[in-house]
């Protein structure tokens, strides 16, 4: 009988093992009292030792072996009760489970990209497993390799790092560009009133028609003859021939420009003598003088030109020592501030200029107590200028630059663009100062295409 206990006694040992296996597989928190079934067991253990040991005392071995088996069966009905509740736990987890299951999947319609992202990371994840079982049976060849796969990954991060930083430049200057789109679109919806305004008072001033003012461009551009008002026929002449016969009364804003072409049969004969007499009942009457070089005599292909204006250098501030305005600056002229941002995209040496004009615009300012110190700039952009106008001064004189723009281009491109940022940002600023005759790079433009 005490055979058939010990052996019923070891099945329930071992099958409770086997459960405690299974649970020790399946939930967790209950290896502790795993551990104390093995606790049990072991004393269990002695204990039979002990009653091999002492055959005699059997009954009472078999008293405590009963009352031992009762603890047992307690106790796996305290460990039925703790599977049933950690059975409904797990049932809860599962509920809970299903129900994360559906909001990721929920998630997932709501975010294709990122269920893409998600899925090409498992399966990276994937590769990468497959990569390290690879890697673990070549370890020792990726031993000796290491240094250079340190070398690979140091290269690979400064690649990634420029990268970035060409990425985020070129986002900056897209955003910059989408800024001056917009500010473009909205400076275009209200040119169509200007415009007309403009052609109205062109016309006042002309003493023609609205709708003949095309034709008068165009015969300007090809030195054509156009009716006059009596309906004869005068030649205007073309703007860079004539410069000294067009003048602007100084004192008096109500006086049109006059006009003094010299006429067709006559043009060949006067030999320069009818503009030198122009020229000089400017400069007699007060007026604005221009001491223009040709083409023909100045070398190089630009003209040299000096400006005085009631007797007062325009450029006694700033000398201009001989600038020579080149023939791809001089032809500008602007009726609208769109046509100056037009040619700040396509000039670089203008913009280079105009810059220098803000710094003319700044130095006066700041020598004015009743203006703004950056003369209307941010402190950043009034700082940027100053750098950029020592940088560009580099040796030059009046309004002639220190360097060119393929200088420029070769030593610091980044100069050009920001000079390009600076008179896009504030051509309103400068379209101003254009119309206003306040710098005498601008002056000169303004007197030439007179």
């Amino acid at each position: 009988m005490l055979n058939n206990l010990i052996l019923e006694r070891d099945q329930i040992i071992e099958m409770y093992q086997l459960k405690l296996m299974y649970f020790e597989e399946k939930v967790g928190p209950i290896e502790r009292e795993l551990q104390e079934l093995k606790s049990q067991k072991s004393a269990v253990d002695q204990t039979m030792k002990e009653m091999r040991s002492k055959q005699s005392e059997a009954d009472q071995m078999v008293e405590e072996l009963k009352r031992k088996n009762i603890e047992a069966s307690e106790t796996i009905e305290g460990l039925n009760r703790k599977r049933m509740s950690y059975d409904q736990r797990m049932e809860e987890m599962k509920r809970e489970k299903s129900e994360a299951d559906k909001e990721i999947e929920q998630l997932r319609c709501q975010n294709f990209e990122a269920s893409e992202t998600i899925g090409e990371l498992r399966r990276q994840m994937i590769g990468v497993e497959m990569e390290k079982t690879r890697y673990e049976k070549t370890i020792k060849e990726m031993k000796q390799k290491l240094s250079e796969a340190d070398q690979t990954v140091d290269l690979l991060r400064r690649s990634n790092t420029e990268a970035f930083e060409t990425m985020g430049e070129l986002k900056r200057q897209r955003m910059e560009v989408e800024e001056v789109a917009v500010l473009n679109t909205k400076k275009l919806e209200s040119l169509t009133p200007i415009i007309m305004r403009m052609k109205e008072g062109l016309a006042n001033i002309l003493n023609v028609e609205v709708q003949d003012m095309i034709n008068i461009i165009k015969s300007n551009e090809r030195s054509n003859a156009i009716p006059s008002s009596n309906g004869e026929k005068q030649n205007l002449g073309n703007s860079r021939m004539h410069a000294c016969n067009v003048s602007l009364k100084t004192g008096s804003t109500n006086l049109p420009p006059q006009y003094s072409p010299i006429k067709e049969g006559n043009a060949n004969e006067s030999n320069g003598t009818d503009q030198g007499k122009e020229c000089e009942r400017l400069e007699e009457s007060d007026c604005i003088e221009v001491i223009c070089v040709d083409d023909e005599t100045s070398p190089g292909g630009s003209e040299l030109c000096a400006i005085v204006c009631g007797k007062e250098k325009i450029g006694e501030k700033f000398p201009l020592t001989s600038f020579a305005l080149k023939r791809k600056s001089r032809d500008k002229k602007w009726l609208l501030g769109a046509d100056m941002l037009n040619d700040f995209q396509e000039d670089e040496e203008l913009c280079m200029n105009v810059v220098c004009v803000l710094y003319r615009q700044q130095i006066s300012a700041s020598e004015s107590s009743t203006q703004d110190l950056d003369g209307g700039l941010s402190h950043s952009d009034a700082l940027s200028v100053r750098a950029l106008w020592e940088y560009l001064f580099d040796g030059g004189h009046g309004l002639r630059l220190g360097k060119t723009v393929c200088e420029v281009k070769q030593d610091r491109p980044d100069v050009l663009v920001e000079c390009r940022r600076l008179a896009t940002n504030y051509y309103d600023k400068l379209f101003r100062i254009y119309c206003n005759g306040e710098d005498p790079f601008f002056k000169l433009i303004k007197l030439y295409n007179l």
